[in-house]
């Protein structure tokens, strides 16, 4: 470039003088000899100098246009090539770009051409030549082959598609403009032949469901031989009334009673296999009660269980559910935050003992909750550990169900067998949006109460929150009510090792001072456990009324999308409830509480209840196997 050659002549030329001053200087040997070579050497530098900042710049310039170009370039061949593809899809299925890709088989099928004369012959079009060197119906010399080579039929060339016109050979071109399957495509083809598949699949579902219908009728008229006979009535062709009724009672006691047989002898089993795990589970409390009063410094603190193992519905696998009293003074708080708090710290002493792994801290839980794996002598112990708190109804409703399941007999051989198929689905966990135990409880108590005939679809769906009428003047009516604010006291803290620590971690201005109330103590439970046992009917209790109980639960939870209910009043739907997967369950120790809320995967808890009535009501008519064991099929089978 002109201007870069300039510069460097500059430079050049500044660098020369610079050397002549050097010279002169060296041969005068004066101060101002050498100040002038100063000056020269200093204009040569700075000439150098714009002159590389020139060529920098004119390189980067070179660079810029050469990407430049390379963006345009590049941007006119991606244009090119979606209009490439745009014109690819569009003009794919087409019938012209069809015929451009493929070409119809020429070795098409035709028939001969004297069919007109009687021939029956229809063959490929390569070897009709060779077929009429021997028809038995080809004219005489003196017909007219030309005539008769023009009106000879033809099948249609779609005829490899479905099409099964034959015409003679001057109509092709009228009937091709016409024919069905001239516009078929390979798209058009594979959804015809999709649509076929689907609907043969159709056609063997109803097949198998005719062949189900048949062998359950089948089965209907064995057990009514087998009962006329018992019953001494004479045979006849077909079910008369009177044996049909019959018949539906022997089926249906003797298939209850075997359920609810195989139902005890299933909870039988629970109960030996969670008893041996009792050694390893007192050892676990043990090792948790051990921190708990080291880190409270506190002899008084203990840790209480609560949950499934507290009641008897606790398998081999489950978790102990535990909550630790008397860790703060004086009355306790209702401050979930603080209460959260001091869990994080009493998780820093769980993960300090070498025998505890702290799983995770559910510290936005509405009771936060510490899951950890206790290791000891006879295995490890899954534990979710818990502060007692105001809002905590833990040991509460452990005496609740501990008294519903002691008096209703039925409960507990049901609930074993529910909380295993939930297990079984991953739905038993209430963190992981399953149904707790105590839900499954009071579920199965509402089915026990309502029995075969709901009698919640006779009454008149009540408020979850208004309605308070069946709770008398009693001890527990505090607790079955909103509670009052008590005036505020001095704020509850917990231990002197605590204390300090949060101390410093809370805010120098105090918030507002929350509600106070005591937790519920466990003889609540009790008391309101007499009052909903009073308030339902008597009971039976053999098989057949449990086997009935499992059935009824299945069958009320699993033909509903959205249900509330209530155990109160003998059992009652509630009219609206505060539900995220569809299921209210009103806890009878706090009407405002939905014992089910975490169950935001309620909705596969309903459809998998309604799976399993369909197979237990179909299972009681086998004789051969358990009844129990079509509970736990996979959905493939």
């Amino acid at each position: 470039e002109p201007e870069l050659v300039a510069t460097r002549r500059r430079a050049a030329d500044a660098l020369d003088r610079a050397e002549a001053s050097r010279t002169r200087a060296e041969a005068l040997d004066t101060r101002s000899a050498w100040a002038s070579y100063v000056v020269a050497a200093a204009e040569a530098e700075r000439a150098r100098r714009i002159a590389v900042n020139d060529e920098l710049d004119w390189a980067n310039q070179l660079e810029r246009e050469r990407r430049q170009k390379w963006a345009a370039e590049a941007a006119q061949r991606e244009q090119r090539r979606r209009i490439r593809e745009g014109f690819a899809r569009e003009t794919q299925g087409t019938r012209w770009f069809e015929g451009l890709i493929e070409r119809k088989n020429e070795d098409y099928e035709v028939a001969c051409p004297y069919a007109a004369f009687g021939c029956r012959h229809c063959g490929p079009r390569s070897t009709i030549s060779q077929h009429l060197e021997t028809c038995p119906a080809r004219p005489q010399e003196s017909s007219s082959p030309d005539k008769l080579q023009k009106d000879y039929d033809i099948v249609c060339p779609n005829s490899f598609m479905g099409c099964s016109c034959t015409f003679p050979l001057s109509q092709l071109a009228a009937h091709l403009q016409t024919c069905t399957y001239s516009d078929t495509s390979r798209a058009s083809e594979r959804s015809q032949r999709t649509d076929a598949q689907l609907k043969a699949q159709k056609s063997a579902e109803q097949e198998r469901a005719r062949r189900l219908r048949d062998e359950s009728g089948i089965a209907l008229a064995r057990a009514a031989a087998r009962v006329a006979r018992k019953k001494g009535l004479a045979p006849q062709a077909e079910v008369t009334i009177q044996t049909a009724k019959l018949v539906t009672d022997e089926v249906q006691n003797t298939g209850l009673r075997r359920l609810g047989a195989e139902l005890r002898e299933t909870a039988a089993a629970a109960a030996a296999a969670a008893a041996a795990r009792g050694n390893a589970r007192r050892a676990a409390i043990q090792v948790i009660a051990a921190v708990a009063q080291r880190a409270f410094s506190s002899t008084n603190c203990e840790a209480k269980v609560f949950g499934s193992c507290a009641y008897g519905l606790d398998a081999a696998s489950s978790d102990v559910d535990l909550v630790i009293t008397n860790w703060c003074d004086g009355e306790l708080i209702e401050d979930r935050p603080y209460v959260a708090y001091v869990l994080l710290r009493f998780a820093q002493h769980l993960r300090a003992e070498p025998s505890v792994v702290v799983d995770r801290v559910l510290d936005r839980a509405r009771v936060p909750v510490i899951r950890a794996t206790i290791y000891v002598d006879d295995g490890s112990v899954p534990v979710d550990v818990s502060l007692e708190c105001a809002s905590h109804t833990g040991l509460a409703a452990a005496e609740l169900g501990r008294s519903l399941v002691d008096e209703v007999s039925q409960l507990a051989p049901a609930a074993v067998a529910v909380r295993a198929l939930l297990r079984k689905a991953g739905l038993n966990d209430a963190y992981t949006g399953g149904l707790p135990s105590y839900a499954v409880l009071l579920m199965l108590y509402y089915a026990t109460l309502n029995g075969d005939e709901p009698r919640s679809a006779r009454k008149k769906p009540v408020d979850a929150l208004a309605d308070a009428s069946w709770v008398q003047a009693s001890p527990a009516e505090h607790l079955l009510r909103a509670t009052p604010t008590t005036p505020h006291r001095k704020k509850s803290t917990a231990s002197e090792s605590l204390r300090p620590t949060y101390a410093r971690s809370a805010p120098r201005q105090a918030p507002t001072p929350p509600p106070r109330r005591s937790a519920p103590p466990a003889s609540i439970g009790r008391e309101v456990a007499k009052q909903l046992l009073a308030s339902g009917p008597i009971l039976k209790g053999d098989d057949a009324a449990l086997a009935s109980t499992l059935l009824n639960f299945f069958r009320l939870f699993g033909r509903e999308s959205q249900i509330s209910v209530s155990v109160r009043d003998g059992g009652r739907r509630l009219a609206h409830g505060d539900s995220l997967g569809g299921l209210f369950v009103e806890d009878p120790l706090d009407v405002s509480n939905n014992v089910a809320r975490a169950a935001f995967r309620g909705k596969d808890v309903l459809a998998l209840f309604s799976r399993a009535h369909d197979r237990l009501r179909d299972a009681l008519l086998a004789r051969n196997r358990r009844v129990l064991d079509a509970l736990f099929v996979d959905d493939e089978e």
